[in-house]
């Protein structure tokens, strides 16, 4: 079945706007003394799509990349006299907000220095709180009705019909960005379209407050295909 390219919220208060699931990467590159550098050429690679984003670091080291989609980055770093900088198979999730710090080595040869992820202590900071419904879970766990959605309910912070403290018939329902709560019934996760678990591969329960460009609201679901 071809996969519906989607991104699902669900809010506590009800927003008409379309909101952004893309996440952001920042940080600052330094010398081997800790001296910021300015003009260094900081690309971040998505290699499951190839696209390439390419920022260069302003007067105080700093460099930005505020719109990522999703997905496995490898993250470069050159400025001549300087040795290159990689870093491998970094995970970027739906609305994380990541830092990461570059240190780069005075070049005595053309090597590169290379990293992965997991070697590297990411600094994440997001108003938000929950827990993440990944598509093994989506596929393996009973859905006899096959709607992704019908696993909200099993996230800590979601008890009967309280949605972390807010009767969870509150709920705004977005998908893509898209309002798209049935207005008639108006009650819990009920849209106008279906959730199927064939469409959606993650569910991002948030339980807690959500950073700002989200709108408000004391909860959200996002999916991501």
């Amino acid at each position: 079945m071809k996969r519906w390219s989607g991104v699902l919220f669900l809010f506590v208060a009800v927003s008409v706007c379309a909101q952004s699931t893309n996440a952001t990467l920042s940080g600052t590159v330094l010398d081997p003394t800790g001296a910021r550098l300015p003009n260094v050429q900081v690309t971040a690679q998505n290699t499951q799509t190839g696209v390439i984003l390419t920022n260069i670091t302003n007067e105080a080291g700093v460099y930005a990349f505020p719109s990522l989609q999703p997905g496995t980055y490898r993250v470069t770093a050159e400025l001549s006299g300087f040795r290159a900088y990689v870093l491998n198979s970094l995970v970027v999730d739906v609305s994380a907000r990541m830092t990461i710090n570059i240190s780069l080595e005075l070049a005595v040869s053309q090597e590169a220095v290379e990293v992965t992820a997991s070697e590297l202590p990411l600094s994440t900071t997001t108003a938000s709180i929950g827990g993440v419904i990944n598509g093994r879970q989506l596929q393996d766990l009973p859905l006899p009705d096959r709607d992704a959605l019908g696993l909200v309910l099993t996230q800590a912070g979601v008890l009967g019909d309280n949605f972390s403290g807010t009767r969870i018939g509150a709920l705004n329902v977005t998908r893509d960005g898209i309002n798209v709560m049935d207005q008639y019934i108006n009650s819990g996760t009920a849209t106008t379209i279906f959730n199927s678990i064939d469409d959606i591969e993650e569910v991002r329960v948030v339980t807690a407050p959500v950073d700002a460009e989200f709108g408000r609201g004391f909860g959200q679901v996002h999916s991501e295909p």
